[in-house]
């Protein structure tokens, strides 16, 4: 057998498998110089049993390297890049393991899962202290969290909350049982929380075009992960992810599944449920056109408020049902009211005569404040717009109604100089007439993961809403 040989069957299968081919390809290769270098003949191609020890040690030598490439994610159950087989065999999304596992990262002698209601008010405090020092790796970037915030976003959900802390590993805890009184002074290294959210997804599609019923789980958004400074190199975040999954689902067996955001360095080794660009912009005030030179003289935005959220819900429900979203992520009612009580989130309805909607605005504080980007402002926070709702085909229209929203905004909080802008749902229709007026000052590359959940096509941003 010779080279030539080799390279064409390599071939083949390179253009079947993509990367994992080129590895292989690579491997054999090099497997075949170290036998011409010893002079070790290699067998033609009739001769079955050495072909087949060259193909177990290729074998074996992918696995070692997705081992040593992927050390965490690789015994996660997480949809992977080198699933061939869950991306070509399964046609619906499915959960993965139905009972949790443990593996060498869950870490139960210095980290402490707790039901967020449980914990005291002290420690509560200490975590806003160590997320306002640390949730942002930059210094010239400010996170201003507070306890209002963090109850805000922590409470009023169906299902419980869970804040799992790593203390100090200086003295062991005592097989994951501690006191409040006796942690209360050591040092946090990290911190993760995890919040419920209803996950809305197309189980199958029989047929182009066609849909069946849209599913519904509840999931976890892992929408904390925070870590010391001095002990990221140790790798906590992985032992804090691990610990959380494996306790929150002994503690709530009915929630199965989880959600991971990532932002800039995204997840090596695993197939992000969907992927898109987070874009930062200089805010100015704009003046927004009239509804009546576009045509729609009756239109009128109208902020949501807790006096008004059956607009909201309505309009809920009526995404939930509907396929124009591949995925949907929602959060209980609740806590969206309270969210938009206490001014972190704001929504907006274009309103067109009496019951007709012609679009939806979403946008959150981002309790962010950056100190370079924004030259001469005392108060530079940050406005993060997350999603919208096009129900018109008049995109004038509907750009014109998030310039009215976002107008309005400015008024009602004059310490927004930035904006985070995220490309999914239909936020790029937006964006277009956007750039017009506004120039990007960053773009980062951003990504949503499922833990424990498999979603063989991955969905394209104008296809996912989260809310």
């Amino acid at each position: 057998m010779n080279l030539i040989w080799l390279n064409r069957g390599w071939y083949y299968i390179r253009y079947i498998f993509g990367g994992l081919g080129q590895i292989a390809h690579f491997l054999s290769k090099a497997i075949y110089e170290i036998y011409a270098q010893v002079h070790i003949p290699l067998p033609s191609p009739p001769d079955v049993p050495a072909l087949l020890v060259l193909f177990i040690l290729i074998g074996l030598a992918i696995v070692a390297y997705i081992k040593i490439r992927f050390p965490f994610w690789n015994i996660q159950p997480v949809y992977h890049t080198y699933d061939f087989g869950r991306r070509w065999l399964s046609g619906a999304p499915f959960i993965i393991n139905t009972l949790p596992q443990k593996t060498k990262y869950y870490e139960n002698r210095h980290i402490k899962t707790s039901d967020y209601t449980n914990i005291t008010a002290e420690t509560r405090q200490q975590i806003v202290d160590f997320l306002r020092c640390y949730y942002i790796e930059s210094d010239r970037v400010l996170y201003t969290m507070t306890s209002a915030i963090l109850d805000s976003t922590m409470t009023r959900y169906l299902d419980p909350v869970y804040v799992s802390v790593y203390y100090s590993p200086d003295e062991p805890l005592c097989d994951g049982q501690i006191l409040e009184n006796a942690i209360i002074n050591r040092p946090i290294w990290g911190i993760i929380a995890s919040t419920p959210i209803h996950l809305y997804y197309i189980g199958n599609r029989t047929q182009v075009g066609e849909e069946s019923n849209r599913q519904h789980v509840v999931a976890y958004y892992l929408n904390t992960i925070c870590v010391h400074r001095e002990h990221k190199a140790r790798g906590l975040s992985r032992n804090l992810i691990q610990t959380q999954e494996y306790n929150q689902r002994i503690a709530n067996p009915g929630v199965q599944v989880s959600l991971l955001k990532k932002e800039i360095q995204l997840c090596e080794g695993v197939v992000p449920l969907v992927q898109y660009t987070t874009y930062t912009f200089h805010l100015r005030p704009v003046r927004p056109p009239t509804f009546k030179d576009a045509g729609f003289a009756g239109a009128q935005i109208v902020r949501i408020l807790p006096s008004n959220i059956d607009i909201l819900i309505d309009f809920l429900e009526i995404v939930r049902k509907t396929p124009k979203y591949d995925v949907c992520c929602i959060t209980d009612i609740p806590v969206l009211s309270r969210l938009i009580e206490t001014g972190q989130l704001y929504v907006y309805c274009l309103k067109y005569v009496e019951n007709a909607s012609l679009g939806y605005y979403f946008f959150r504080n981002a309790n962010i404040q950056y100190e370079d980007l924004t030259e001469g402002a005392e108060d530079c926070d940050t406005l993060q717009f997350v999603g919208s709702y096009n129900n018109t085909a008049n995109v004038d229209v509907f750009f014109g109604g998030f310039l009215h929203a976002y107008q309005d905004i400015l008024k009602i909080q004059k310490t927004f100089k930035m904006m985070l802008f995220e490309g999914i749902s239909d936020n790029g229709v937006i964006l277009d007439k956007w750039l017009s007026k506004f120039h990007i000052v960053l773009e980062n590359p951003t990504a949503y993961y499922s833990y424990n959940f498999v979603h063989p096509r991955s969905v394209l941003p104008d296809a996912f809403f989260m809310i």
